[in-house]
Order: C-alpha cells, then sequence, then structure tokens
C-alpha cells in the first residue's frame, strides 16, 4: 500500500498529460462546419460598412481561418462579433500602418524572419523562432531577455512601440496562415522565455512600461488565439511572486490597470486562456524545464547564452555546453568563487520533442562525463539570485571523439585566453580513466 499514492499521481499525471493533448488538438484543428457556420453568422451581422471593410482586408484576415481564432478565443457569439469590430475599427485606424507593415511581409512566407518587422534589427539578439519546436510542431519563438535592450524600448515614443507591435503582429498572421493553409490545421506559436537578467528598469519606470501596454493591448487583442502556449523559465524570484501573486489576486487588479480595454466576459475568457497556457519555472528548476521544451529549443538557447567572459553578473544563468553523440567523452573545468555550479544532460529517449534529463555532480575544479547516448552536456552557472553583484566563473567544456580522447587540455587552456585554471590530469584523475 505504501506506493499507492505514487501510483495514483502517475496515473493522475497521465490522465492530465492526455487531457492537455486532447485540448491542444482542439485548440488546433481546422474549423468545424459548426465553425464556419458561425463564422457566416458573424459575416451578416456585420453593417454593410463593415461587410465592405471586412472585404477589402488581406486574404488572410477575412478567410475563415482567422474568423474562427475569434469564436474560439471567446465563448460567445456576441463576444467574438464585438472583438470583429473592434478588430476592424483598428485596422481602420491604423490602416497606413498596417500597409506599411505588410509592404515588407512576402505574402507566401513561411518564415518568421525579423529582417520583415520594421524596427526588427532591435529584436534579433533577443528572439530566435525554431520550427517545429513542440510536440505539435508548433514553431518557437524563443526570447532571450538579456539579449534584448529594455531600457532602449522604454525609452521609444509610444509611436515607435505601436510600429514594432503592429508589424509583429502581422508577420504572425501572415506566418501563420499560410503554415495553416499547408498543414489543414490551425497553427500558432510557442513561446519560450528565458527571463533571467529581466531589467530592473521596468520595476523603476512602471509608468513607461504601463504607458506603452496600454498603447499595445487594444492592439494585441485584434489578434486573438495566436498563442499555443508560454513557458517562462530561469525565472527571478521577484516575478514567479508576481506571478504566483497574480494568480491569486491580481487578475481583479488588471481590470483597474486598464480600464475600458477589456469588458467583464472578456476578461474571463482571457484569463480562462492564460491559465491553460502559462508555466513559469524559477532558475534551477532544469528537470521542469525539460518536461516542458523541446532538446532542440535547449540547445538553441545553450548557444545563445554561452558563457565566455571570467564574470557573471548579477541575476543571470550562464553555460557551456557540447552536443555529444553516444560514448563520447566531454571535459570540463570550472574556477569559481560563489554562485551554483550544476552538471546537466539533457537527452531525448522518448522523441524529439521530449528531453529527458540527468544531473552530473560536479564541483569547482574538473572532471569528465561520457555520452551513454546523444545529446546535450551542459555546465549551468546560476547566479540569479543576486541583484547587484557578479561573480567570479570561467568554465570550460570541451568534446573528444570516442575513438580518440585526447588527454591533452591544451586546446580548452587557449580558449581560456589565460593561463590554465587547472591541469585534467593532475586534478582529477582524467590521465589514468583515459
Amino acid at each position: 500500500f505504501m506506493f499507492w499514492p505514487r501510483r495514483q499521481e502517475r496515473q493522475a499525471s497521465r490522465c492530465a498529460s492526455a487531457a492537455n493533448a486532447e485540448a491542444s488538438e482542439a485548440r488546433m484543428r481546422w474549423p468545424t462546419a459548426g465553425e464556419e457556420a458561425q463564422v457566416q453568422a458573424l459575416w451578416q451581422r456585420l453593417t454593410p460598412q463593415e461587410h465592405a471593410q471586412l472585404r477589402a482586408t488581406p486574404d488572410d484576415v477575412q478567410h475563415v481561418l482567422f474568423m474562427t481564432r475569434f469564436l474560439r478565443g471567446l465563448t460567445t457569439l456576441e463576444g467574438a462579433l464585438g472583438r470583429l469590430r473592434e478588430m476592424l475599427a483598428y485596422r481602420g485606424e491604423h490602416a497606413a500602418l498596417i500597409n506599411r507593415a505588410r509592404a515588407r511581409i512576402p505574402e507566401d512566407t513561411l518564415d518568421f524572419n525579423l529582417d520583415f518587422v520594421l524596427h526588427g534589427e532591435s529584436l534579433k539578439d533577443g528572439i530566435k523562432f525554431i520550427p517545429q519546436g513542440s510536440s505539435d510542431g508548433c514553431f518557437v519563438e524563443l526570447i532571450i531577455i538579456r539579449n534584448i535592450d529594455f531600457d532602449g524600448i522604454l525609452a521609444w515614443p509610444t509611436e515607435q512601440v505601436v510600429e514594432i507591435m503592429v508589424s509583429v503582429l502581422e508577420l504572425y498572421s501572415v506566418v501563420l496562415h499560410n503554415q495553416s493553409l499547408q498543414q489543414r490545421r490551425m497553427c500558432r506559436i510557442y513561446f519560450v522565455e528565458d527571463a533571467c537578467g529581466f531589467p530592473v528598469s521596468i520595476l523603476l519606470h512602471p509608468l513607461l512600461w504601463l504607458k506603452q501596454t496600454q498603447a499595445v493591448l487594444p492592439i494585441v487583442k485584434c489578434y486573438p488565439e495566436l498563442i499555443y502556449r508560454v513557458t517562462i523559465f530561469n525565472a527571478p524570484p521577484a516575478l514567479t511572486h508576481f506571478v504566483s501573486m497574480f494568480e491569486r489576486v491580481g487578475k481583479h487588479w488588471f481590470r483597474g490597470w486598464f480600464p475600458g480595454e477589456i469588458s467583464e466576459s472578456e476578461f474571463d475568457d482571457e484569463m480562462r486562456n492564460i491559465d491553460g497556457k502559462l508555466k513559469v519555472f524559477s532558475a534551477g528548476k532544469w528537470s521542469e524545464v525539460a518536461g516542458a521544451v523541446a532538446l532542440k529549443v535547449l540547445w538553441r538557447w545553450s548557444q545563445c547564452t554561452q558563457h565566455h567572459e571570467e564574470d557573471v553578473g548579477a541575476g543571470l544563468v550562464v553555460n557551456r555546453s557540447v552536443w555529444l553523440k553516444q560514448d563520447e567523452r566531454a571535459k570540463w573545468r570550472c574556477d569559481s568563487q560563489g554562485g551554483t555550479l550544476q552538471g546537466l544532460f539533457f537527452t531525448s529517449s522518448q522523441g524529439p520533442f521530449e528531453a529527458d534529463l540527468q544531473r552530473i555532480s560536479v564541483a569547482a575544479g574538473c572532471g569528465e562525463f561520457i555520452a551513454p547516448s546523444e545529446g546535450i552536456f551542459m555546465l549551468a552557472f546560476d547566479n540569479s539570485g543576486a541583484w547587484r553583484s557578479s561573480v567570479h566563473a570561467r568554465l570550460v567544456v570541451d568534446s573528444h571523439p570516442s575513438d580518440a580522447i585526447s588527454t591533452s587540455s591544451s586546446r580548452l587552456d587557449r580558449e581560456s585566453n589565460t593561463k590554465p585554471m587547472l591541469d585534467f590530469g593532475s586534478c582529477c584523475g582524467c590521465r589514468e580513466r583515459a
């Protein structure tokens, strides 16, 4: 009987996973006959002027697929009709800007290319797009907060913020429409965000952030049901606590922050959608991250956050990593003062969209790891608990083919760009084991 609770937990977890998969499939299915009939009812409820305006929009906007997004995002036909009218009003008000944004986007594109976005160059370092990065084959938008100049964006005039938001959303609309036609389902985008290094300036200047949010919120509402899921990892304690508080009481405050922007019924619908899509993991919760994102997403993140410096800034999680084939060997070294070091091996035994995690015992010094299967060996160094102080940390990782293990650390020493920190053979007996 002592194992009965664990069996119940596993069964409950499997049931929850099956339910989530079923709900996900329902959200992404092609419009049903019933939904197409509801779309026709929406068209018939429009005035002649609204009807003409909708007919003048791009093909992807007036398509039954886009219209169905309104139905799935709101629970009633009246709510969907109201949001559709908001969308038409928005497209009339911002017609010149929308036309300017559309002129940059090829009509048949299947790529989220930031070259197609107004001011897109400001996002290139911090946003990466990964095709088929989720178990449902959705595009993943990997957002690396530390690589985005939020201080600069907060200093933008509101008009420029509106320009980039409209341009990004129009690109989403075009790409997801073309993908949906190709795959015969309602494609969406999966946001995966590395939240460490979140700018303190947002906390220091909340009115600037609020002003910009108030400007873009009515615009975002006009592009319903584009998001598949949102996973935030490496979340600093302040963000984790804020999300937890928001789930309890903050939703009621939200109405007061943006008066007149969201009706009561619409707000309840939006909150139900967020509840099913948002996951937040604090720094160090790598098991949870591995269960939420694909191996290829973890690899892309690791390549964007490789640590080559002497120090790790306050609030950051950095890494050094290599991709190993089965039986290949990774040699690592770490010289650090403070912070938390973790050895991680991510593999994909259950398929390309599910990552498994093996934790490896590591400490300051050096060591080696032989891959039991193909995957990512990572040294992750966590200084997310610090608000102001950076810590000294030098990380080096190198891989060696299984048939030619070299005991020399010269390549690692050259990569360090300084004198050797430690000698592999003398510090941990690697030479003898090799």
